[in-house]
C-alpha cells in the first residue's frame, strides 16, 4: 500500500533507485573479488579470462505517463549516431593511414551519397532474413547529417547522426559500411539505388564500435498528453542539455578512444568482409585486397599486427550492439 504523504511517481521513483542501488552494489563486490582472485591466480594465466563486471546507472528525470503509454509503440523516431575515423573514407588509391584529412571534396560526397537514403524506401538488403515482398522492410528517413571533422590524438573523426522513424537489426551499420564502399570508390555509386530493388545484395556490416542510440522522440504523445493537466511533456530541453553534455564528455571520447586503441575500422577495411562483396574497376584493388593481407599475415608476430588480425575477426563475432531501436 502506498504511504499517504508520498505521491505514486516517488514511490517509483524510489524503487528504481533502489534497484539500482542493489545492483550496482552487487556488481561493486563482484568487481572486489575478482580483483582478489586475480591476486591469487597463476601469473600465466591469461588476463582475458579475468571477468570484470561493471553496471553503471545515471538518471536524469522520471515522469508520470498515461496508461497506454508504451516506450517502443509510442515512439514516433529514433535518432543515432555513428562515431568513425575519416580515413574509412580515404579513396582506395590513395594510403590509407591515420594521418589522412578528409577533403571538402569528399566530404561533399559523403553528404550526397548519404542523401539517397532520405525518405521512404525498402531497406530489405539492410537487414538479416527479409524478403523484399515483406511490408515492415519499408522504413522512412527524415534526415542523415555529417558533422565537421575533429581530431583526437593526431587522428580524424565524424559523426554520422541518422533520424529515422525505426530501424531494422544491422539496418544502421549497413547502411554506413555502404557509403564507406561508394565513397572508397570499392562499389559503384548506383549500388544504394539497386539495394533498394528485388535483387539481393550482400551488404557488410560496418564495426558496432561507433553505434550509439542517442535519442527517442516522443513528439504526438508530447503534443497529445503532455498539456492535458496531468501528465508531463516526456521531452525536456534541460534534460537534453544533461544528456548531451554526458554524451560529449563521456561516451564520444570513451568511444575515440577505444578506436584508437583497437583501430576497429582499419582492420575492418582491409580484412573485413567489405572487399569481398562488390565488383571493382579500380588497379588499386589487387593491392589492397591482397598484397597488403599478405604482408600483415607475415608479420603477425608483431604485437601491433597481430592487435589488427585480432580485431578484425572479432569485428565479425560482434554482432551483439546493434541497434535497440530495431523491431526485430
Amino acid at each position: 500500500m502506498l504511504s499517504p504523504s508520498r505521491s505514486p511517481a516517488q514511490t517509483i521513483l524510489k524503487a528504481v533507485v533502489t534497484t539500482a542501488s542493489t545492483v550496482i552494489q552487487e556488481s561493486t563486490s563482484v568487481i572486489v573479488e575478482q580483483k582478489e582472485e586475480s591476486n591469487d591466480a597463476d601469473d600465466n594465466e591469461p588476463l582475458k579470462k579475468k571477468l570484470i563486471f561493471k553496471i553503471y546507472y545515471k538518471f536524469y528525470r522520471v515522469k508520470r505517463v498515461a496508461a497506454s503509454f508504451n516506450s517502443k509503440n509510442s515512439c514516433d523516431a529514433r535518432t543515432y549516431i555513428y562515431i568513425l575515423p575519416t580515413y574509412a573514407f580515404c579513396p582506395i588509391e590513395e594510403i590509407t593511414s591515420e594521418s589522412y584529412r578528409v577533403t571538402s571534396e569528399i566530404l561533399k560526397l559523403i553528404k550526397d551519397v548519404s542523401s539517397e537514403y532520405l525518405g521512404s524506401h525498402n531497406f530489405h538488403n539492410f537487414t538479416s532474413g527479409k524478403k523484399f515482398t515483406d511490408p515492415s522492410a519499408r522504413r522512412h528517413i527524415f534526415s542523415i547529417n555529417i558533422a565537421d571533422p575533429f581530431i583526437k590524438e593526431n587522428v580524424e573523426f565524424t559523426i554520422i547522426t541518422i533520424k529515422g522513424q525505426s530501424f531494422m537489426l544491422h539496418q544502421i551499420r549497413k547502411m554506413i559500411s555502404l557509403i564507406i564502399a561508394i565513397v572508397r570508390g570499392i562499389a559503384s555509386r548506383d549500388t544504394i539505388q539497386q539495394a533498394y530493388n528485388a535483387d539481393k545484395i550482400d551488404v557488410p556490416k560496418a564495426p558496432p564500435l561507433g553505434l550509439v542510440l542517442e535519442k527517442l522522440h516522443y513528439d504526438r504523445y508530447d503534443k497529445k498528453f503532455g498539456k492535458d493537466g496531468q501528465h508531463e511533456a516526456l521531452m525536456c530541453e534541460e534534460a537534453d542539455t544533461e544528456i548531451t553534455k554526458f554524451k560529449e564528455d563521456v561516451i564520444v571520447p570513451h568511444i575515440v578512444k577505444k578506436e584508437i586503441a583497437d583501430k576497429s575500422m582499419f582492420s575492418w577495411l582491409f580484412f573485413g568482409p567489405m572487399l569481398s562483396r562488390y565488383e571493382h574497376s579500380s588497379p588499386y584493388f589487387s593491392i589492397v585486397t591482397y598484397i597488403i593481407p599478405t604482408l600483415l599475415g607475415r608479420l603477425r608476430h608483431l604485437p601491433f599486427v597481430q592487435k589488427i588480425l585480432d580485431n578484425a575477426l572479432m569485428n565479425e563475432l560482434d554482432d551483439d550492439d546493434d541497434e535497440n531501436g530495431a523491431d526485430e
